[in-house]
């Protein structure tokens, strides 16, 4: 399944009349890497993100990096700094979060928004 990271280079190789691989040749990588990124194979360094951004012109508005973060395969956190109650939350919304709804998940980005505010 394409990610929203994959729509959107979609979207630039149209856009700047690319092909895959031509895209792949810039970014120095291969064309077999970048399909991966762009299904949620491969895991999308920040620098490529950071290649995107320098190399390819489109709107300000759209946030390359969170397109990158949400279309990742797998996350992985550093809990070095989190205390026992984080790193307990933690665990457990990781083996409960593809169980919630989208209300559930909506409420708890509610949540963590309201707080960062």
């Amino acid at each position: 399944m394409v990610t929203a990271f994959g729509k959107f280079l979609r979207t630039i190789r149209v856009e700047n009349d690319l092909i895959l691989k031509d895209m792949a040749d810039t970014l120095g990588v291969s064309a077999a890497q970048l399909s991966a990124m762009e299904l949620g194979n491969r895991t999308i360094q920040d620098s490529i993100v950071q290649k995107i951004k320098n190399m390819y012109k489109f709107s300000p508005e759209i946030d390359v990096q969170h397109l990158a973060d949400i279309s990742q395969p797998s996350m992985k956190m550093d809990l070095k700094p989190a205390n026992d109650k984080q790193r307990e939350t933690m665990v457990m919304f990781a083996r409960a979060f593809t169980e919630l709804s989208n209300e559930q998940l909506q409420s708890v980005q509610d949540l963590l928004n309201n707080d960062r505010k």
